[in-house]
């Protein structure tokens, strides 16, 4: 009897481990969009803290009449940031800017727009790799490279500042190339269009 319970176990215990494990496999899949893509906001600069305040302004950036005080080169009184917010599915990029000179119906203004990248992050933090001039610049350009992201094509956040200088207090240029506004300036509505372009590097 023990002999037979014995091997009845042993043939049980066998015919267990000898059994092949099932695998059932499930392709998962998903796709995820090429995207080359650039968002634009604009705020004025509270004149006290700097600070972008106020709604979404764009597409207008609207100095008003410019200050004249005494005999100095005229200058606005207001300033604007411009964000502009660009991704490219991970391929490296470059914004350009082509803004030609302010003028009238029968006149220009001198080189007194003033440019200057803040700075451009991700998610709120520095982007590693990216490059841009962080110097104060002419706003006046012809198709020139604002900001080149990082090889790795980061999404950013660029921060652009904009004003129409009177020089700088000490009577130093505040730009290379900067020209001043004077006083007798013919009057009239001066205008131009700033184009931002996003291209794959």
């Amino acid at each position: 009897m023990k002999k037979t319970l014995l091997v009845a176990l042993a043939a049980l215990t066998f015919g267990t481990a000898a059994e092949a494990a099932t695998v059932q496999t499930v392709n998962l899949t998903a796709s995820v969009s090429s995207d080359l893509a650039m968002t634009m906001a604009i705020f004025e600069l509270d004149p006290v803290t700097g600070n972008p305040s106020g709604s979404n302004l764009a597409p207008n950036m609207a100095f008003g009449e410019l200050v004249k005080d005494g005999n100095n080169a005229q200058r606005s009184s207001k300033a604007f940031a411009l964000f502009l917010s660009s991704t490219s599915s991970g391929r490296p990029y470059v914004v350009n800017a082509n803004v030609p000179a302010v003028s009238s119906a029968t006149h220009t203004l001198p080189s007194a727009l003033l440019m200057k990248v803040i700075q451009a992050t991700q998610n709120g933090n520095d982007i590693v790799g990216d490059s841009f001039n962080a110097n104060a610049q002419s706003g006046v350009m012809n198709n020139q490279s604002i900001y080149t992201s990082s090889p790795a094509g980061s999404s950013s956040d660029l921060n652009v500042v904009y004003g129409i200088s009177g020089g700088n207090a000490d009577g130093t240029s505040p730009f290379p190339g900067w020209q001043p506004i004077p006083p007798d300036q013919p009057a009239g509505s001066y205008s131009t269009a700033a184009t931002y372009t996003l291209v794959l590097s």
